[in-house]
Protein backbone atom coordinates (compact mmCIF):
# COMPACT_ATOMS: atom_id res chain seq x y z
CA UNK A 1 0.00 0.00 0.00
CA UNK A 2 2.88 2.55 0.86
CA UNK A 3 4.45 1.95 -2.69
CA UNK A 4 1.04 2.57 -3.85
CA UNK A 5 1.02 5.37 -2.21
CA UNK A 6 4.40 6.61 -3.22
CA UNK A 7 3.79 6.07 -7.10
CA UNK A 8 0.97 8.09 -7.35
CA UNK A 9 2.57 10.72 -5.11
CA UNK A 10 5.44 10.68 -7.74
CA UNK A 11 3.13 10.78 -10.81
CA UNK A 12 0.89 13.75 -9.30
CA UNK A 13 4.06 15.78 -8.44
CA UNK A 14 5.47 15.17 -12.26
CA UNK A 15 2.29 16.41 -13.94
CA UNK A 16 2.37 19.55 -11.30
CA UNK A 17 3.94 21.32 -14.81
CA UNK A 18 0.72 20.10 -16.79
CA UNK A 19 -1.46 20.96 -13.93
CA UNK A 20 -0.68 25.04 -13.60
CA UNK A 21 -2.17 24.68 -17.77
CA UNK A 22 -4.71 22.73 -17.28
CA UNK A 23 -8.37 24.45 -17.46
CA UNK A 24 -10.20 24.49 -14.61
CA UNK A 25 -12.99 21.90 -15.07
CA UNK A 26 -15.32 19.68 -12.35
CA UNK A 27 -13.40 17.23 -10.63
CA UNK A 28 -15.13 15.02 -8.53
CA UNK A 29 -17.49 12.42 -9.63
CA UNK A 30 -19.84 9.20 -7.86
CA UNK A 31 -18.98 6.23 -9.81
CA UNK A 32 -22.01 3.51 -9.62
CA UNK A 33 -21.83 -0.40 -10.78
CA UNK A 34 -23.48 -3.44 -10.76
CA UNK A 35 -22.97 -6.90 -12.82
CA UNK A 36 -21.66 -10.11 -12.07
CA UNK A 37 -18.92 -11.95 -10.27
CA UNK A 38 -16.46 -14.81 -10.06
CA UNK A 39 -14.62 -16.18 -7.54
CA UNK A 40 -12.01 -18.42 -9.09
CA UNK A 41 -10.25 -19.54 -6.09
CA UNK A 42 -9.63 -21.03 -3.64
CA UNK A 43 -12.34 -23.90 -3.51
CA UNK A 44 -12.95 -26.90 -1.22
CA UNK A 45 -13.59 -29.49 -3.34
CA UNK A 46 -16.86 -29.93 -5.10
CA UNK A 47 -17.57 -26.51 -3.94
CA UNK A 48 -17.86 -24.12 -6.85
CA UNK A 49 -19.81 -20.78 -8.51
CA UNK A 50 -21.16 -20.07 -11.72
CA UNK A 51 -18.20 -18.33 -14.28
CA UNK A 52 -20.41 -15.53 -13.72
CA UNK A 53 -22.46 -15.10 -11.24
CA UNK A 54 -25.05 -12.79 -9.78
CA UNK A 55 -24.49 -10.60 -8.32
CA UNK A 56 -21.75 -7.42 -7.44
CA UNK A 57 -21.92 -3.89 -6.63
CA UNK A 58 -19.83 -0.99 -6.01
CA UNK A 59 -19.84 2.67 -5.43
CA UNK A 60 -17.36 5.56 -4.33
CA UNK A 61 -16.26 8.72 -4.97
CA UNK A 62 -13.47 9.62 -7.33
CA UNK A 63 -11.42 12.89 -7.55
CA UNK A 64 -9.14 13.72 -10.58
CA UNK A 65 -5.97 15.99 -9.97
CA UNK A 66 -5.54 16.29 -13.40
CA UNK A 67 -7.25 15.22 -16.98
CA UNK A 68 -4.93 12.59 -16.24
CA UNK A 69 -4.64 11.32 -13.28
CA UNK A 70 -7.09 10.68 -9.90
CA UNK A 71 -7.68 9.26 -7.25
CA UNK A 72 -10.87 7.25 -5.77
CA UNK A 73 -12.04 4.72 -2.95
CA UNK A 74 -14.53 2.54 -3.24
CA UNK A 75 -16.67 -0.33 -1.26
CA UNK A 76 -18.02 -3.47 -2.96
CA UNK A 77 -20.40 -6.32 -2.12
CA UNK A 78 -20.38 -9.83 -4.43
CA UNK A 79 -23.00 -12.65 -3.15
CA UNK A 80 -21.23 -15.91 -3.57
CA UNK A 81 -22.86 -18.93 -3.83
CA UNK A 82 -23.28 -22.41 -5.29
CA UNK A 83 -23.63 -22.66 -9.14
CA UNK A 84 -27.02 -20.67 -9.99
CA UNK A 85 -27.47 -22.10 -13.31
CA UNK A 86 -26.82 -25.73 -13.92
CA UNK A 87 -26.94 -25.75 -17.57
CA UNK A 88 -23.40 -23.67 -16.76
CA UNK A 89 -21.89 -26.63 -14.93
CA UNK A 90 -19.06 -28.05 -16.66
CA UNK A 91 -19.72 -31.44 -15.61
CA UNK A 92 -23.43 -31.35 -16.95
CA UNK A 93 -24.41 -32.40 -13.98
CA UNK A 94 -28.05 -31.13 -12.64
CA UNK A 95 -27.23 -30.83 -9.14
CA UNK A 96 -23.98 -28.60 -9.68
CA UNK A 97 -21.70 -27.22 -6.64
CA UNK A 98 -22.50 -28.47 -2.91
CA UNK A 99 -24.70 -25.49 -1.81
CA UNK A 100 -23.07 -22.69 -0.09
CA UNK A 101 -23.61 -18.89 0.19
CA UNK A 102 -21.23 -16.51 1.73
CA UNK A 103 -20.97 -12.51 1.65
CA UNK A 104 -17.87 -10.96 0.02
CA UNK A 105 -17.18 -7.40 1.25
CA UNK A 106 -14.23 -4.81 0.26
CA UNK A 107 -13.01 -1.10 0.59
CA UNK A 108 -10.28 0.00 -1.30
CA UNK A 109 -8.04 3.05 -2.50
CA UNK A 110 -7.18 3.06 -5.88
CA UNK A 111 -5.34 5.39 -7.83
CA UNK A 112 -6.39 6.36 -11.47
CA UNK A 113 -5.21 6.90 -15.15
CA UNK A 114 -6.96 8.58 -17.85
CA UNK A 115 -5.69 6.29 -20.25
CA UNK A 116 -7.95 8.37 -23.00
CA UNK A 117 -6.68 11.32 -22.44
CA UNK A 118 -2.98 10.07 -22.45
CA UNK A 119 -3.55 8.35 -25.71
CA UNK A 120 -5.36 11.03 -27.25
CA UNK A 121 -8.69 8.98 -27.90
CA UNK A 122 -10.20 12.90 -28.31
CA UNK A 123 -8.63 12.85 -32.00
CA UNK A 124 -10.81 10.00 -33.33
CA UNK A 125 -13.78 10.54 -30.53
CA UNK A 126 -14.42 12.77 -28.40
CA UNK A 127 -17.28 10.55 -26.26
CA UNK A 128 -15.11 7.63 -25.67
CA UNK A 129 -12.48 7.32 -23.30
CA UNK A 130 -10.99 4.76 -20.83
CA UNK A 131 -9.52 4.49 -17.18
CA UNK A 132 -6.86 2.43 -15.53
CA UNK A 133 -7.51 1.91 -12.10
CA UNK A 134 -5.49 -0.10 -9.51
CA UNK A 135 -4.54 0.27 -5.84
CA UNK A 136 -5.57 -1.72 -2.96
CA UNK A 137 -7.63 -2.36 0.42
CA UNK A 138 -9.07 -5.05 2.92
CA UNK A 139 -12.05 -7.26 2.39
CA UNK A 140 -13.64 -9.94 4.24
CA UNK A 141 -15.61 -12.94 3.32
CA UNK A 142 -18.76 -14.13 5.83
CA UNK A 143 -20.82 -17.60 5.98
CA UNK A 144 -24.33 -16.69 5.48
CA UNK A 145 -26.27 -19.08 7.88
CA UNK A 146 -28.89 -20.36 6.30
CA UNK A 147 -32.39 -21.17 8.49
CA UNK A 148 -32.02 -24.49 9.71
CA UNK A 149 -28.30 -25.12 9.54
CA UNK A 150 -25.87 -25.91 12.19
CA UNK A 151 -23.28 -23.57 10.33
CA UNK A 152 -21.28 -21.87 13.08
CA UNK A 153 -20.88 -18.11 11.85
CA UNK A 154 -17.21 -17.52 10.66
CA UNK A 155 -15.80 -15.02 9.02
CA UNK A 156 -12.09 -14.36 6.99
CA UNK A 157 -10.32 -11.07 7.20
CA UNK A 158 -7.78 -10.37 4.39
CA UNK A 159 -5.40 -7.66 2.39
CA UNK A 160 -6.71 -7.13 -1.31
CA UNK A 161 -4.86 -5.65 -4.46
CA UNK A 162 -6.87 -5.03 -7.47
CA UNK A 163 -6.56 -3.48 -11.01
CA UNK A 164 -9.12 -2.69 -13.28
CA UNK A 165 -10.11 -1.42 -16.84
CA UNK A 166 -13.13 1.47 -17.29
CA UNK A 167 -14.37 1.88 -21.48
CA UNK A 168 -17.00 4.98 -20.77
CA UNK A 169 -19.09 6.17 -23.02
CA UNK A 170 -20.05 10.05 -22.35
CA UNK A 171 -24.08 10.43 -22.23
CA UNK A 172 -24.10 14.44 -21.37
CA UNK A 173 -21.89 16.94 -19.45
CA UNK A 174 -23.20 15.83 -16.09
CA UNK A 175 -23.09 12.05 -16.62
CA UNK A 176 -21.19 9.09 -18.57
CA UNK A 177 -21.89 5.02 -18.73
CA UNK A 178 -19.19 2.88 -18.48
CA UNK A 179 -18.52 -0.85 -18.34
CA UNK A 180 -15.48 -2.42 -15.84
CA UNK A 181 -14.04 -5.39 -15.48
CA UNK A 182 -11.89 -5.90 -12.31
CA UNK A 183 -9.46 -8.38 -10.96
CA UNK A 184 -8.62 -8.64 -7.28
CA UNK A 185 -5.94 -10.70 -5.55
CA UNK A 186 -5.73 -11.59 -2.02
CA UNK A 187 -3.17 -12.07 0.46
CA UNK A 188 -3.52 -13.61 3.85
CA UNK A 189 -6.75 -15.66 2.94
CA UNK A 190 -6.96 -18.27 5.29
CA UNK A 191 -10.37 -20.07 4.14
CA UNK A 192 -12.26 -20.78 0.69
CA UNK A 193 -14.50 -18.90 -0.79
CA UNK A 194 -17.21 -21.26 0.31
CA UNK A 195 -15.91 -20.88 4.01
CA UNK A 196 -15.83 -25.21 4.46
CA UNK A 197 -11.96 -25.49 4.44
CA UNK A 198 -9.14 -23.57 5.70
CA UNK A 199 -6.12 -22.14 2.86
CA UNK A 200 -2.66 -22.46 4.25
CA UNK A 201 -1.13 -21.08 1.29
CA UNK A 202 0.84 -17.94 1.53
CA UNK A 203 1.17 -14.57 -0.99
CA UNK A 204 -1.63 -13.85 -2.91
CA UNK A 205 -3.85 -17.54 -2.22
CA UNK A 206 -7.36 -16.29 -3.82
CA UNK A 207 -8.83 -14.42 -6.95
CA UNK A 208 -11.88 -13.23 -7.35
CA UNK A 209 -13.52 -11.22 -10.79
CA UNK A 210 -15.40 -9.03 -11.18
CA UNK A 211 -17.75 -7.59 -14.65
CA UNK A 212 -19.92 -4.76 -14.17
CA UNK A 213 -21.93 -1.67 -15.60
CA UNK A 214 -22.84 1.51 -14.30
CA UNK A 215 -22.51 5.29 -14.41
CA UNK A 216 -20.06 8.13 -13.63
CA UNK A 217 -21.79 11.27 -11.68
CA UNK A 218 -20.04 14.32 -12.26
CA UNK A 219 -20.42 16.59 -9.36
CA UNK A 220 -19.30 20.38 -10.02
CA UNK A 221 -20.42 23.88 -11.01
CA UNK A 222 -18.41 23.95 -14.07
CA UNK A 223 -19.65 22.65 -17.40
CA UNK A 224 -16.65 19.91 -17.90
CA UNK A 225 -15.65 17.06 -15.92
CA UNK A 226 -11.48 16.04 -16.29
CA UNK A 227 -12.76 12.89 -17.50
CA UNK A 228 -13.30 14.82 -21.02
CA UNK A 229 -10.84 18.15 -20.56
CA UNK A 230 -8.39 17.51 -23.26
CA UNK A 231 -5.34 19.51 -24.36
CA UNK A 232 -5.49 18.55 -28.80
CA UNK A 233 -2.27 17.74 -30.68
CA UNK A 234 -2.60 20.88 -32.15
CA UNK A 235 -3.48 23.20 -28.80
CA UNK A 236 -5.40 26.48 -30.08
CA UNK A 237 -3.78 28.98 -31.03
CA UNK A 238 -6.03 31.58 -32.24
CA UNK A 239 -5.19 33.74 -28.77
CA UNK A 240 -1.93 34.22 -30.42
CA UNK A 241 -3.66 35.42 -33.65
CA UNK A 242 -5.28 38.08 -31.57
CA UNK A 243 -2.47 39.41 -30.07
CA UNK A 244 -0.64 39.94 -33.55
CA UNK A 245 -3.74 41.74 -34.83
CA UNK A 246 -3.37 43.94 -31.86
CA UNK A 247 -0.25 44.46 -32.00
CA UNK A 248 -0.29 45.52 -36.01
CA UNK A 249 -2.93 48.07 -35.20
CA UNK A 250 -0.30 49.43 -32.27
CA UNK A 251 2.43 49.50 -34.93
CA UNK A 252 0.09 51.46 -37.85
CA UNK A 253 -0.83 53.71 -34.90
CA UNK A 254 2.86 54.50 -34.44
CA UNK A 255 3.97 54.46 -37.97
CA UNK A 256 1.04 57.21 -38.58
CA UNK A 257 1.85 59.43 -35.39
CA UNK A 258 5.05 59.53 -36.66
CA UNK A 259 3.98 60.84 -39.88
CA UNK A 260 3.79 64.73 -40.90
CA UNK A 261 0.88 64.60 -43.24
CA UNK A 262 0.39 68.31 -43.01
CA UNK A 263 4.63 68.88 -44.52
CA UNK A 264 4.82 71.30 -41.65
CA UNK A 265 7.91 69.77 -40.32
CA UNK A 266 6.49 68.56 -36.91
CA UNK A 267 5.45 65.05 -36.68
CA UNK A 268 1.76 63.96 -36.27
CA UNK A 269 2.21 62.84 -32.61
CA UNK A 270 3.18 66.53 -31.87
CA UNK A 271 1.11 68.43 -34.40
CA UNK A 272 -1.51 70.33 -32.74
CA UNK A 273 -2.90 71.62 -35.68
CA UNK A 274 -2.97 68.75 -38.51
CA UNK A 275 -4.05 70.59 -41.37
CA UNK A 276 -1.32 73.85 -41.17
CA UNK A 277 -2.17 75.34 -45.26
CA UNK A 278 1.17 74.48 -47.41
CA UNK A 279 4.47 76.98 -46.37
CA UNK A 280 2.81 78.57 -43.22
CA UNK A 281 5.64 78.97 -40.65
CA UNK A 282 4.56 76.91 -37.46
CA UNK A 283 6.35 76.34 -33.78
CA UNK A 284 7.29 73.47 -32.46
CA UNK A 285 3.91 72.43 -31.83
CA UNK A 286 2.91 72.18 -35.34
CA UNK A 287 0.67 75.65 -35.19
CA UNK A 288 0.30 78.61 -37.57
CA UNK A 289 2.57 81.08 -36.34
CA UNK A 290 -0.10 83.51 -38.20
CA UNK A 291 -2.64 83.02 -35.83
CA UNK A 292 -0.61 82.31 -32.30
CA UNK A 293 0.44 85.10 -29.36
CA UNK A 294 2.49 83.01 -27.39
CA UNK A 295 2.40 86.05 -25.36
CA UNK A 296 -0.68 87.71 -25.28
CA UNK A 297 0.24 91.03 -26.17
CA UNK A 298 -1.68 90.89 -30.00
CA UNK A 299 0.91 90.56 -32.13
CA UNK A 300 0.90 87.73 -33.57
CA UNK A 301 4.09 84.98 -33.06
CA UNK A 302 4.87 85.46 -37.26
CA UNK A 303 5.13 89.44 -36.39
CA UNK A 304 6.32 89.67 -33.08
CA UNK A 305 9.95 90.12 -32.51
CA UNK A 306 9.53 88.95 -29.38
CA UNK A 307 7.14 86.31 -28.84
CA UNK A 308 7.93 85.49 -25.04
CA UNK A 309 7.83 88.59 -24.15
CA UNK A 310 4.56 91.17 -23.86
CA UNK A 311 5.50 94.36 -25.79
CA UNK A 312 3.61 96.95 -28.04
CA UNK A 313 2.42 96.40 -31.24
CA UNK A 314 3.80 99.94 -32.26
CA UNK A 315 7.53 97.86 -31.79
CA UNK A 316 6.63 94.79 -33.13
CA UNK A 317 5.54 93.10 -30.22
CA UNK A 318 8.56 94.23 -27.91
CA UNK A 319 8.38 96.05 -24.76
CA UNK A 320 10.08 99.43 -24.85
CA UNK A 321 12.86 98.19 -22.68
CA UNK A 322 14.10 96.13 -25.77
CA UNK A 323 16.10 97.41 -28.50
CA UNK A 324 16.02 95.28 -31.60
CA UNK A 325 18.70 95.76 -33.99
CA UNK A 326 19.38 94.44 -37.73
CA UNK A 327 22.96 93.13 -38.64
CA UNK A 328 22.27 95.77 -41.86
CA UNK A 329 24.90 97.36 -44.07
CA UNK A 330 25.19 100.63 -42.39
CA UNK A 331 27.66 102.49 -45.35
CA UNK A 332 25.12 103.25 -47.40
CA UNK A 333 22.95 104.67 -45.09
CA UNK A 334 22.31 107.51 -42.70
CA UNK A 335 22.42 107.59 -39.27
CA UNK A 336 20.34 110.77 -37.74
CA UNK A 337 21.27 111.23 -34.04
CA UNK A 338 19.91 114.58 -32.59
CA UNK A 339 21.55 115.37 -29.18
CA UNK A 340 20.61 119.08 -28.21
CA UNK A 341 21.19 120.58 -31.74
CA UNK A 342 23.69 118.38 -32.68
CA UNK A 343 23.36 117.37 -36.53
CA UNK A 344 26.40 114.57 -38.12
CA UNK A 345 26.05 113.53 -42.28
CA UNK A 346 28.30 111.64 -42.76
CA UNK A 347 28.90 112.86 -46.67
CA UNK A 348 29.27 116.53 -45.35
CA UNK A 349 29.92 116.38 -41.63
CA UNK A 350 28.28 119.87 -40.32
CA UNK A 351 28.41 120.17 -36.49
CA UNK A 352 26.95 122.82 -34.81
CA UNK A 353 27.77 123.82 -30.85
CA UNK A 354 26.33 126.92 -30.41
CA UNK A 355 27.01 128.60 -33.42
CA UNK A 356 29.91 126.57 -34.69
CA UNK A 357 29.74 125.31 -38.42
CA UNK A 358 32.06 123.09 -39.99
CA UNK A 359 32.49 121.99 -43.28
CA UNK A 360 34.53 119.36 -43.84
CA UNK A 361 34.83 119.96 -47.85
CA UNK A 362 35.69 123.87 -47.14
CA UNK A 363 36.51 123.88 -43.25
CA UNK A 364 34.56 127.11 -42.05
CA UNK A 365 34.90 127.91 -37.98
CA UNK A 366 32.95 131.04 -36.19
CA UNK A 367 34.25 131.85 -33.04
CA UNK A 368 31.59 134.39 -32.33
CA UNK A 369 32.46 136.80 -35.57
CA UNK A 370 35.42 134.27 -36.68
CA UNK A 371 35.38 132.61 -40.16
CA UNK A 372 38.28 129.80 -41.52
CA UNK A 373 38.41 129.23 -44.76
CA UNK A 374 40.96 125.88 -45.18
CA UNK A 375 41.03 126.28 -49.33
CA UNK A 376 41.80 129.92 -48.59
CA UNK A 377 42.34 130.55 -44.99
CA UNK A 378 41.03 133.96 -44.28
CA UNK A 379 41.45 135.26 -40.56
CA UNK A 380 38.65 138.13 -39.77
CA UNK A 381 39.39 138.91 -36.08
CA UNK A 382 37.72 141.85 -36.54
CA UNK A 383 34.46 140.41 -38.09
Amino acid sequence: MRILILIFSILYISSGDCLSQQIRENRWSIDGCFGGTNAVRPFTPDYFTNTIGLFHTSVGPRFMFSNNYGIKIDVGYDRLKDDQFSLWNLNGATTGSEPFRTNYYRASIQGVLNLGRLFKFENFSEKISLLFHTGGGLSQIKRVIEPNSNDEPLSDNMVNFLFGFTPQIKLNDRMALFVDASFIWHIYQQYTFDMNSAVNKRGFDGFIANANIGLNIYLGKNKTHYDWSYTPCFPDMSYLEEDNIALQKKNENLENQLKDDDGDGVINYLDEEPNTEFGARVNTKGMNLRYVDSDNDGVNDLYDECPNLPGLEELDGCPETVVVTDPVDTSDMAINTDNGNNNTDNGNNNTDNGNNNTDNGNNNTDNGNNNTDNGNNNTDNSN
